[in-house]
């Protein structure tokens, strides 16, 4: 199962209310396909993950929305691109004390405006929540307020679960077999719907 995934096995099973051991290849490949989804709804990775060379466009204004979201307390350097040629590759720092950092919403505000510009900023970071799955008994969603996205991932597990005899052999299917079904279990389920509108970037 994928280190970022947003449950686990034994997790599942409590709510499903299985008890054996039969199906934990079936569950596993459903959690990830699960969990992919969410995030590609959402267009974040929740998992607590370190991002290097990430490229950035400048938009002209003091501000910029890095595309991973909350940062992280770990080490953050931010880039501008060497004003030589056009296809020059090397960048410098950025001080510290130039910018600002709103974690939770992982937006930078500089103290000049990003110059606008193709791929023109580079940053390193970390960001996410942190937990892990490895154990059978998650370190954990709620402990970093995400409960309420763990049981959206139960609610659209169990229903892949029930339908996977009409869904063929569910163990050999990958993501793209479940986005019709996800999504229509997602459009019929309102407190689905809430939970990935909380999670998703919100544009300004």
């Amino acid at each position: 199962m994928n280190s970022y995934a947003l449950t686990t096995v034994a997790r599942l099973k409590a709510f499903i209310g299985i008890d054996v051991s039969t199906y934990d290849s079936v569950l596993e490949t459903i959690i990830d396909s699960v969990t992919d989804w969410i995030e590609n709804e959402c267009g974040r990775r929740f998992k607590l993950t370190a991002y290097t060379g990430v490229i950035l466009d400048g938009k002209g204004s003091k501000e910029m929305v890095l595309p991973q979201w909350p940062v992280s307390t770990a080490t953050l350097t931010l880039y501008e691109r060497e004003g030589g040629s056009y296809g020059d590759t090397n960048f410098d720092s950025i001080s510290s004390d130039k910018y600002r950092i709103d974690r939770e919403s992982g937006i930078i505000s500089l103290d000049h405006k990003f110059y606008e510009g193709f791929q023109n900023y580079k940053i390193d970071y970390s960001a996410g929540y942190d937990f892990e799955n490895v154990t059978g008994t998650l370190k954990t969603l709620a402990s970093v307020g995400l409960s309420d996205l763990e049981m959206a991932v139960w609610k659209l597990a169990s229903q892949a679960y029930n339908n996977r005899k009409s869904s063929g052999n569910i163990s050999r299917m990958k993501l793209y077999n479940y986005d019709v079904t996800f999504a229509k279990e997602s459009d019929a389920d309102d407190q689905i719907q809430k939970v990935l509108s909380k999670y998703q970037r919100l544009t300004f």
